[in-house]
């Protein structure tokens, strides 16, 4: 796990200098106004911006973003348009565009931890329940097997229609059932599929399903 103190050597900055290999995108992701010249001339350095470390030093992620020439972080960047949800009182509030895009039918990245360590990923059908996210699949799989070793997950949610949009939920599991699981996978193909029952059912398959307790909850768009 990178750690916020191995980010601030040196005096708190990481930056790569020289011009940007890709100086159409660099310039676009600068967007000051200026022309495309100007703008990739600017971008000297690219910086690293800790986002989400924790009480440990532990950091959640680090976004890559240009530096000007003078040593400031160009104010307009891919991914600015950032914001959180409040918190209820048992976690984090799902309002808004967050509710949005899952009551709509786009599809859940879930990332789970493999037994080793390592992440492991897949694309699932998602529903909202209250500021609970629920997932639903049949029992068996891995990714099910890797909540009940570990409860923490990460979900990631885009619009189909705009990959740049895009929810991350990170949260644990707070219930596991089987109650009501098939009649919430009809409710899920009629959600996706625009029918009535779950057309993809296999002979003694079981449905189980997974309520989500956000701990961490940000909307990103372009």
């Amino acid at each position: 796990m990178l750690r916020r103190s191995e980010l601030e050597r040196g005096g708190g900055r990481h930056d790569r200098h020289g011009p940007p290999e890709d100086v159409q995108t660099a310039a676009a992701i600068a967007g000051e106004g200026l022309e495309l010249g100007q703008r990739a001339a600017r971008l000297e350095a690219f910086r690293a911006v800790v986002f989400g470390a924790d009480e440990y030093g532990e950091v959640d992620h680090v976004l890559m973003v240009p530096v000007a020439s003078d040593g400031t972080v160009v104010r307009r960047m891919l991914g600015a348009n950032r914001s959180r949800t409040r918190r209820s009182e048992m976690g984090q509030c799902i309002e808004g565009r967050s509710r949005d895009l899952l009551e709509a039918p786009n599809f859940c990245h879930v990332a789970t931890v493999r037994k080793d360590g390592t992440p492991y990923v897949v694309p699932t059908w998602v529903d909202v329940d209250g500021d609970r996210v629920v997932l639903n699949t049949a029992d068996g799989r891995l990714w099910p097997k890797n909540l009940r070793r570990d409860p923490r997950v990460t979900l990631t949610v885009s619009p189909t229609d705009n990959p740049y949009e895009y929810l991350t939920i990170r949260g644990r599991v707070a219930e596991e059932t089987k109650d009501g699981a098939e009649e919430h996978i009809d409710k899920m193909a009629q959600k996706y599929l625009g029918q009535d029952t779950y057309p993809y059912r296999q002979p003694g398959e079981e449905r189980v399903m997974f309520r989500i307790e956000p701990e961490d909850v940000r909307h990103q768009a372009q």
